[in-house]
């Protein structure tokens, strides 16, 4: 029975840390740096890049509470468990780190995200910037099978 409650708290602490430490690598790894690069490059309406990050903040600091609550209450209430916990933490950050960076799906999903904060012109450019990736990574894709990569 113990390792069947070991297991269950380190599927938690795999989940917990998808929904809540992954999302927080994204906004660090591309979400303020993104935002920075586009109000440099004028992509940006007035006051959006400011509200962005004010945004990002936020949920940094909600995600990051509600990471730090349920880690606590882990370790003072089901104690014995909690290297399950934190091993499960682990597996999810080792095996999401290389999906944080500056990938299609995080810049597709940044652009829907804030898509209102940019001026007419930055968000067609941002349009391009996406399509020229993907047709590199689909490039890249076809490619690497004929290689036998894939």
């Amino acid at each position: 029975m113990a390792i069947f409650i070991a297991l269950l708290f380190f599927l938690y602490g795999l989940v917990l840390t998808s929904f809540t430490i992954v999302p927080i690598l994204i906004m660090l790894r591309v979400g303020f740096p993104v935002t920075k690069r586009c109000d440099e490059k004028r992509m940006l309406k007035r006051g959006g890049a400011k509200t962005i990050r004010r945004r990002y903040t936020r949920t940094i600091l909600i995600l990051s509470s509600a990471f730090i609550l349920s880690t606590i209450l882990m370790h003072f209430i089901f104690n014995p468990y909690t290297l399950a916990f934190g091993l499960g933490a682990l597996w999810a950050i080792l095996f999401a780190v290389g999906k944080t960076g500056m990938e299609l799906n995080n810049l597709t999903d940044y652009r829907e995200t804030n898509a209102r904060y940019f001026t007419n012109e930055g968000l067609a450019a941002f349009q391009r910037l996406i399509a020229r990736a993907i047709s590199h990574h689909t490039r890249n894709v076809v490619h690497n099978n004929s290689k036998g990569v894939l």
